[in-house]
């Protein structure tokens, strides 16, 4: 089977509907395969992270969301299902694990199956409406078809989060699908150089005529004064980032800032979540956790850190 490959987004003053569906297709595509990774049924109704729904709602949320999107555009005049249009429809974003609890304690979850079916449902009805749909170009944000393109890029960003839930699961729950190659990796650390950035004044935010879709927040007009910095070459690496680890960097305050410090200690964090200290112990290496499997840590690979980090 050939490699999977994530196509670029559309010119919206020069697409056509066949390039539209190509790369809706696509888009659905990624989140199928991914999806159709899970190994048993019972691994949809698990919550790999305690702070998100099961996996099951990510089933469901972004076909939901291209119909609650095209109902509130006049694409659509009635509901496919509105129990599950209601049920799949916001996420959650909890302090703790007792909230979410709480937030879902009452919640009956349909069948894996019965969501797959939505899911095909939801694929006919968008084909449909992008072959119907009048283009009328450039799609703007008035257009109808913004809908579309918010639900095509909404997937995208769930194939995303939902990989760094997945990647929480045991890896007996999932299978590698034929189509999933990881990069390559020479074991070698490139020299990576700090290199000054000379400071001065920076015009943010797009116009709103841009061509390519984007998000509210991207919009407007902004000048900044950006002092003088030094950045790297390269993405630092995880052979960069590992004598960073082994010089007992996460035991020196003098490197973190206080709420990033309180949060290393409170969860007693040693190193990187997908790094996986070799015979349970530090200093003896470290294995790493891809997304469907576990392999000698990849050092030429971008280190994957958050914000504390």
């Amino acid at each position: 089977m050939d490699t999977l490959e994530s196509t670029q987004f559309p010119r919206l003053d020069t697409c056509n509907s066949e390039t539209i569906i190509n790369y809706f297709k696509n888009s659905w595509e990624l989140e199928d395969v991914l999806m159709k990774s899970l190994v048993g049924e019972e691994t949809f109704y698990i919550s790999p992270d305690p702070l998100r729904n099961r996996l099951i709602f990510y089933l469901g949320h972004s076909a939901v969301f291209y119909i609650n999107k095209f109902l509130g555009v006049g694409l659509l005049d009635k509901p496919i299902n509105p129990n599950y249009e209601i049920l799949f429809e916001i996420g959650v974003d909890p302090e703790t694990p007792e909230e979410l609890d709480q937030a879902t304690k009452d919640i009956h979850w349909p069948k894996v199956e019965e969501v797959w079916r939505y899911r095909d449902q939801v694929y006919g009805v968008v084909i449909e409406t992008i072959e119907k749909t009048p283009l009328n170009l450039p799609i703007h944000q008035n257009h109808p078809l913004w809908a579309l393109m918010m639900g095509i890029e909404h997937s995208r960003i769930h194939f995303e989060t939902s990989s760094m839930l997945i990647r929480q699961l045991p890896v007996e729950r999932l299978e590698r699908p034929d189509s999933w190659n990881y990069a390559v990796s020479n074991g070698k650390v490139s020299k990576n150089e700090m290199l000054k950035v000379s400071g001065g004044s920076v015009a943010l935010g797009k116009p709103e005529d841009y061509p390519i879709y984007g998000w509210d927040s991207e919009y407007g007009n902004r000048s900044v004064e950006v002092k003088p910095f030094l950045a790297s070459q390269y993405l630092i690496t995880n052979g960069e980032f590992l004598e960073f680890v082994n010089d007992n960097g996460y035991d020196n305050p003098d490197y973190w800032d206080k709420e990033s410090w309180t949060w290393k200690t409170t969860y007693n964090i040693k190193h990187p979540k997908f790094w996986i200290a070799s015979n349970g112990g530090e200093n003896c290496g470290y294995k790493y956790r891809a997304l469907f499997d576990e392999i000698d840590l990849p050092l030429d690979w971008p280190v994957e850190v958050n914000h504390h980090e």
